[in-house]
């Protein structure tokens, strides 16, 4: 009989990881019974402590599968649901999902009580070590995964982390990829957009209808390699002024947009570059992925998966980035792997990729090939699996 499996994190209207549930909550759904617990209202903690502005977006497709129960329950100011939650819920055992400090108070609370409760505990940790700098994340991290059984990360830097800084050994983690996000693809028309689509998207986005467009997407934060992208950029157009492509930024600006913009102007960019500043709604998405020709991931510094790449490998859109994290796992092709902070590298690799077309459609099908070997049904069946090895392994009692 299969297990009932209880998760822990968030789903949309909520932002941060919720596609990432989505996904593998419908996958997994289609194995076992998933009971997962979400936040009452969307209260997941308060907007303040999210430079990102507003934490929800109401146009998120509905979630739905035949295995899968919903159960909004959480309230971040209020301990007595996280406690109803952990002591109340039937599940054979507890996949939460680590992500953000602000709810660490809730994590704790409910990993605890599930081990107490002599259940299996495993976390996938989407951020071994915080993109920022911070002792407090840290040290929250070490206490939860004392609780824990078992840990998926989705790269191998990942897991030497998890070894190196927490002690933790090899036999307890497993390697599990980050998905495509495929519902913003499928979001789109079934049929492909047509030349006239494509020009009109861009002439609503204030884009030039003759050249390739390159996609920086994405909340803009200092680790994300912006500036790597705008130096190219004003290279690019010093050996060339007919330079073919236009940049294209789509995404909250967390910080120093002013320090991009006077950048831009400085070194006479404005007719290359186009800033959509604001958060990009999940139903919007796929128009800024379908009309772009390439995408770039400039990182300077990461060590996870990153989901824009993910995204863009949903569209089977090619991709530039650098060797940070997974990163370099989304493209077949190594050589559209650059060093961080390497902007001459990265325009010459942009000036390889935009001068042949036939370039472009080989790193097509090559983001074809990615998806299919980062499947979620390969993740689904793999995820099922290590469930039952924590339940065969005498961790689990039948009833409390």
């Amino acid at each position: 009989m299969a297990p009932v499996i209880t998760m822990l994190g968030s789903l949309p209207p909520i932002r941060g990881i919720s596609s990432y549930c989505f996904e593998l909550s419908r996958e997994i759904a289609g194995q076992c019974q998933v009971q997962f617990i979400s936040y009452k209202d969307n209260k997941i903690y308060p907007s303040f402590l999210y430079p990102g502005g507003d934490t929800t977006d109401n146009t998120f497709p509905s979630l739905s599968a035949p295995g899968l129960r919903i159960i909004p329950g959480l309230v971040w100011y209020n301990p007595f649901t996280w406690l109803k939650q952990a002591l109340g819920n039937s599940g054979d055992i507890l996949h939460a999902q680590w992500w953000s400090l602000p709810l660490f108070p809730i994590y704790v609370t409910v990993c605890l009580i599930f081990r107490l409760r002599k259940k299996p505990v495993i976390l996938t940790v989407h951020n071994v070590l915080p993109h920022d700098s911070s002792p407090i994340f840290t040290m929250a991290s070490r206490v939860l995964f004392c609780l824990c059984n078992h840990f998926i990360v989705h790269t191998r830097i990942n897991q030497k982390q998890l070894k190196q800084h927490y002690g933790i050994p090899d036999e307890k983690i497993s390697v599990i990829p980050h998905g495509p996000l495929d519902f913003f693809h499928h979001q789109r028309a079934s049929s492909p957009l047509s030349l006239k689509d494509i020009q009109a998207i861009k002439t609503d986005l204030r884009l030039p209808l003759q050249k390739k467009i390159m996609l920086v997407f994405g909340a803009v934060r200092p680790y994300k390699g912006l500036d790597t992208a705008l130096k190219a950029l004003t290279y690019l157009i010093s050996e060339n002024p007919h330079f073919g492509g236009h940049l294209l930024i789509a995404g909250k600006m967390w910080r120093d947009q002013h320090t991009y913009e006077t950048f831009i102007k400085e070194n006479n960019l404005s007719d290359y570059v186009t800033i959509h500043p604001d958060y990009v709604p999940t139903d919007q998405v796929a128009r800024f992925f379908t009309i772009s020709d390439l995408v770039l991931l400039p990182y300077r510094k990461f060590d996870s998966q990153s989901g824009v790449g993910t995204l863009a490998t949903a569209f089977r859109k090619p991709m530039i980035v650098t060797q940070t994290g997974g990163l370099p796992d989304l493209v077949q092709n190594k050589s559209m792997v650059v060093q961080p902070g390497d902007w001459k590298r990265l325009a010459d690799q942009i000036t390889y990729v935009l001068s042949d077309e036939r370039i472009l459609k080989s790193m097509q099908r090559d983001a074809d090939t990615t998806a299919q070997e980062i499947s979620w049904k390969m993740i689904g069946a793999i995820t099922v699996s290590i469930y039952q090895k924590c339940l065969d392994s005498g961790l689990y009692e039948k009833k409390d």
